[in-house]
């Protein structure tokens, strides 16, 4: 009686790795010049660390990083393993949460998709100005903390966060939406002109109204 398993030989039945292998290995590629891409504004910031709230500094910045990240071909997967960089990598500073966080808001509003979740719930790293200029038609959720401005300048978009968040969020914000889950911080909504922030738990102070725009705190 012949061999039943004959048909199944290792040689004959080789595992089809080489598709999987090209995936990963341009994902590889596609993180490395997201870093790529953060490196040079590193280097372009390097005298300005400190990273005051300087509105007219910030949108000369984010509009270089907006014409930056159309050059590069990435999707809303990309940018979420991108943030996990800056918990596992000792090449990128762990001590620039504001440059990070601008370049992430970039990349998030340059994406095809038009929703992007963001899981940072295990993560001790405190990004600030996620959802930066965040604009009408794109929707972000964060599961997780984030830190100052988040939402800051939100032009129409819907930013969901399941978690809490810092100081000034929302503030200067044009339109749109912000939900937190948890609680946030003080200045709340500061100098925002329209659109509508909503706090669950705990808000330790709003910010000055001068425009408009609406704050719920439950």
């Amino acid at each position: 009686m012949g061999n039943p398993f004959s048909d199944f030989s290792p040689r004959r039945f080789q595992p089809r790795s080489s598709g999987v292998a090209k995936r990963i290995s341009a994902k590889e590629e596609v993180l490395k010049r997201l870093a790529e891409g953060y490196s040079e504004l590193l280097k372009a910031e390097v005298d300005r660390m400190a990273w005051t709230a300087d509105f007219d500094h910030l949108m000369e910045i984010y509009s270089l990083l907006a014409g930056q990240v159309k050059k590069f071909d990435y999707k809303a997967l990309d940018i979420e393993a991108f943030c996990s960089l800056f918990e596992q990598s000792e090449d990128i500073p762990l001590t620039v949460p504001g440059p990070s966080g601008l370049y992430i808001s970039a990349l998030i509003n340059g994406c095809p998709e038009t929703r992007v979740a963001l899981d940072l719930q295990e993560f001790t790293f405190r990004f600030h100005f996620l959802g930066f200029r965040l604009p009408t038609g794109k929707t972000l959720i964060v599961y997780g903390d984030t830190g100052d401005f988040t939402g800051c300048g939100l032009d129409g978009g819907i930013l969901k966060l399941d978690g809490s968040t810092g100081s000034w969020c929302g503030a200067g914000m044009i339109g749109g939406r912000i939900e937190i889950k948890r609680d946030a911080g003080e200045y709340t909504g500061e100098w925002m002109h329209g659109g509508q922030i909503s706090v669950a738990g705990r808000m330790q102070g709003a910010g000055e109204e001068r425009y408009g725009g609406k704050i719920n705190n439950y």
